[in-house]
């Protein structure tokens, strides 16, 4: 009886399992049946939009680059990084002991060479008052024998033979004479005349030791933020390396980068487009942009450049070919936006346009060339050290000052030659140097020093040293005070004409003005001696509020506004090759309909035709249609040649590597 009972309850639990099971099976949906996602076929106003992202940048960024001193030099003061140079703050200055020794050097060859000349034109003149007095003998010798031969009539044969040859022998050495004194004044005077090219090559010397010594404190040509650069000079920075930035101390070649300004008074966007956008877009045009460190903010800006060719950044991942979009941007709103009050807005927008005033960031012309290399008079190229365009360059070793005289005229002179003697020296260079300091940090240098010269000290010595005397060098206009100490004429006379004095109060003459380049790069040296490094970065000021270049913001183009339009949304419209179709829902079936499309906005389109108001329409095409798309690309995919694509190495179906196994190459499934 157990066993009975048992087994119906197992037949009973085998039932009810079987009765659930049909019950399930009965549950699925119809493999033919599928659920449509429709939507309505709407009318209204579409805004058609571009949507990019981009960062900030600088309208004005100025690479600062060390001047030529003629070979490596170290850097005594260095501008803050992040402080706020102002026009005409200095940026960094470069010890030149050793072009000064080598100025000193040129100076005596000059004298030298002057004192040479005097006195080969002192002894022209006295052998031309020998030769004069010589000549007037060899002539008075020839008047006597001429007197000598009237007297012939009356002279016996043999007497009147020897006052003819006496005449003939007078003529003789008059014509000799005569033709010395010829030679011996062009020999003197091609002597005087490279005794005088000498001069003019030394002369040559001077100024451009002058302009490298002017060329050691560079200057702010505009205002912006200072960002110092790494120091790469003798091959640092590899790949896998950590570079540190300049120090003071440092010791840099000539022409490398030094330091950036940043102009952040005035701000743009740059941005990459697709493609398909570009033709979208057109300069003017205004834009919304909306910055991820102002969230729920937005400033107005305009299209102010596009890129003509497409390029691709394969090491930022890009897949397609993207054009340059530049937009300016509306920095009285932008500030007002980060909290700037109202005369912070007043004194950053008067800066952005000084600095733009300047003619940075524009093509500015250059004055003409003299015949020594001078930049001429009343030139207006751009400043030393910067080429047209605003982007700067290494110069051999002009100036930013304008210098006068010599060959070239009054202006930049451009020399190629390193200055003599620039290696042996560093001691006397020292000593010149520390003579320019005022006399309490030339006693603050002897007590740090230990008794030691300051051309013997180590470069990290020399730099903490100049670091514990800067407050010093600052108060005392950047340690080049001192009235009347040594005077470095500048003036069209070359050394010791009209010029200025540096170190000290001016020339007796009057200094001539700087050519004005319009890039504001050039500075009198009254202002290049008194010139201080920027303040250190504080709070309150004007670096708090402005934005750095970098931040990232995206920027929203409306490019056509259009009014009482069918649109559908984008994914609802397929192609065919007949043209672009849509799935119409006529209540029990999807049927293909052909449309004619207009714009398109990031997720609608236009349809001109094909379709009415209201009508509901399918985002996917019907079951069918997807199974016939799926056996065509299979077949397409079987039927391919053999080679590296389909199956793969497994031996799926179409395989490249010979079929189901894996096996030979080439074979088709």
């Amino acid at each position: 009886m157990k066993k009975l009972l048992v087994r119906l309850l197992i037949l009973a639990i085998f039932a009810a399992v079987v009765a659930g099971g049909f019950y399930l099976v009965q549950q699925l949906p119809d493999g033919d049946e599928q659920e449509i996602t429709l939507a309505k076929v709407e009318r209204g106003d579409l805004e058609v939009k571009t949507h990019f992202r981009g960062e900030l940048q600088a309208v004005r960024s100025l690479t600062i680059t060390a001047p030529n001193l003629g070979s490596q030099s170290q850097i005594l003061q260095l501008a803050p990084a992040g402080a706020l140079a102002r026009r005409g703050d200095l940026l960094f200055e470069l010890d030149d002991s050793e072009r000064v020794a080598a100025l000193e050097d040129d100076r005596l060859a000059v004298e030298k060479i002057q004192q040479e000349l005097k006195k080969a034109e002192t002894e022209l003149e006295i052998r031309k008052s020998q030769d004069e007095v010589a000549l007037v003998r060899a002539n008075f010798q020839v008047r006597r024998w001429e007197l000598e031969n009237r007297r012939n009539e009356l002279a016996s044969a043999i007497d009147a033979r020897k006052n003819e040859l006496s005449l003939e022998e007078a003529k003789r050495r008059k014509a000799k004479l005569e033709e010395d004194i010829q030679n011996r004044l062009a020999q003197r005077e091609a002597e005087l005349a490279v005794l005088r090219e000498q001069l003019k090559k030394a002369e040559l010397d001077v100024r451009r030791e002058e302009n490298r010594i002017a060329q050691a404190r560079v200057l702010a040509p505009i205002s912006g933020l200072v960002q110092i650069l790494e120091n790469r000079s003798g091959g640092r920075g590899g790949f896998g390396t950590t570079t540190p930035t300049i120090r003071e101390g440092d010791q840099i070649p000539p022409g490398m980068a030094v330091a950036q300004l940043l102009d952040l008074s005035e701000m743009e966007l740059t941005a990459k487009v697709e493609e398909v956008e570009r033709a979208n877009l057109r300069e003017g045009q205004e834009a919304l942009i909306r910055l991820d460190a102002l969230p729920g903010k937005v400033v107005k800006g305009t299209i102010k450049r596009l890129g003509n060719t497409a390029s691709m950044n394969i090491f930022r991942g890009e897949a397609t070919k993207k054009f340059d979009c530049v937009l300016a941007i509306d920095m009285k709103q932008l500030l007002e936006n980060v909290g700037a009050g109202p005369e912070q807005v007043r004194r950053i927008l008067a800066t952005a346009e000084q600095n733009a005033a300047a003619g940075f960031g524009a093509s500015r012309g250059g004055g003409g060339r003299g015949a020594g290399g001078g930049r001429g008079s009343g030139g207006s190229g751009p400043p030393a050290g910067f080429a047209a365009g605003g982007r700067p360059q290494p110069d051999s070793s002009g100036g930013p000052q304008a210098r006068g005289g010599g060959q070239g005229g009054p202006g930049q002179q451009r020399g190629g030659q390193a200055g003599a003697g620039g290696g042996g020296r560093r001691g006397g260079g020292g000593a010149n140097f520390l003579s320019r300091l005022p006399q309490e940090a030339q006693d603050k240098i002897k007590e740090l020093a230990n008794g030691k010269e300051f051309s013997d000290l180590s470069q990290e010595e020399r730099r903490n040293i100049m670091q514990q005397i800067r407050p010093m060098l600052q108060q005392a206009g950047g340690g080049r005070g001192g009235a009347g100490s040594r005077q470095a004429g500048r003036g069209a006379g070359g050394p010791g004409g009209a010029g200025a004095a540096r170190g000290g109060a001016p020339a007796a003459a009057a200094s001539a003005p700087p050519v004005n380049t319009g890039g504001g790069g050039e500075f009198t040296d009254a202002r290049k001696r008194n010139a201080k490094l920027p303040s250190p970065p504080e709070e309150g000021s004007d670096v708090d509020i402005l934005l750095r270049p970098g931040l990232l913001a995206d920027a929203e183009v409306i490019v056509e506004s259009m009014t009482d339009v069918l649109y559908v949304p984008y994914q609802a419209v397929f192609e065919s090759p007949k043209g672009p179709i849509v799935y119409a829902w006529n209540g029990a079936e999807l049927e293909a309909r052909p449309v004619e499309l207009g714009q398109r906005s990031e997720s609608q389109i236009v349809i001109a035709s094909g379709l009415d108001e209201g009508e509901e329409i399918s985002l996917q095409p019907p079951a069918s249609e997807r199974e016939a798309q799926r056996k065509a690309s299979q077949k397409k995919k079987n039927s391919s040649p053999g080679g590296f694509g389909g199956g793969g190495f497994g031996g799926a179906p179409g395989g490249s590597r010979g079929g189901a196994g894996g096996g030979g190459r080439g074979g088709r499934r």
